[in-house]
């Protein structure tokens, strides 16, 4: 997929989170893009190297399923 066609997808799953009240929160890299323009908090991972930024991301999403997973209420 086109890397510009997956930001705007991206995007606009944004937008429709936010109109339909949920807070929204983009986890990005350097380039940040538009999804920090959109969402209400940002986590960028700053560093130039694509593998570092992935694992990264990684870490953090695998961090918030256990945290829903262990914690039922907060969903």
């Amino acid at each position: 997929m086109n890397q510009w066609i997956a930001e705007y997808i991206k995007a606009q799953g944004l937008e429709w989170a936010k109109a339909l009240g949920l807070h929204t929160v983009a986890l990005v890299g350097p380039r940040r893009g538009r999804m920090v323009e959109i969402a209400e908090q940002a986590i960028i991972i700053n560093d130039t190297h694509y593998g570092r930024v992935e694992d990264a991301q990684m870490g953090i999403c695998h961090m918030l399923c256990y945290a829903f997973v262990e914690n039922p209420g907060w969903g």
